[in-house]
């Protein structure tokens, strides 16, 4: 089943990201820095995946996608960088 839209957030190097394009129409992956950006178009000189998805320097706070459009949202190489949840005493 294809679907229409993933969103990957601190897509780095993109190899978190790259493995979901056989299953979306479009996939979108953030970096936060200029330099993150720059390294991953570099990376990918060679087999040139980068067109395949859309890469954007954004913070997630920043980000605005229509409510219900985006069918998944992954964070798998940033989520060392996220600060746990808070829990309430009742867990």
């Amino acid at each position: 089943v294809i679907c229409s839209l993933s969103l990957d957030m601190g897509s780095w190097s993109g190899q978190g990201t790259i493995p979901l394009i056989p299953h979306f129409t479009q996939v979108v992956g953030t970096v936060i820095t200029p330099a993150k950006l720059e390294a991953a178009v570099k990376q990918d000189t060679a087999s040139n995946i980068y067109r395949l998805l859309k890469l954007l320097q954004y913070p997630a706070e920043e980000l605005h996608f229509e409510d219900e459009s985006v069918n998944l949202v992954t964070t798998m190489s940033a989520f060392l960088l996220l600060e746990p949840p808070t829990l309430s005493a009742g867990g």
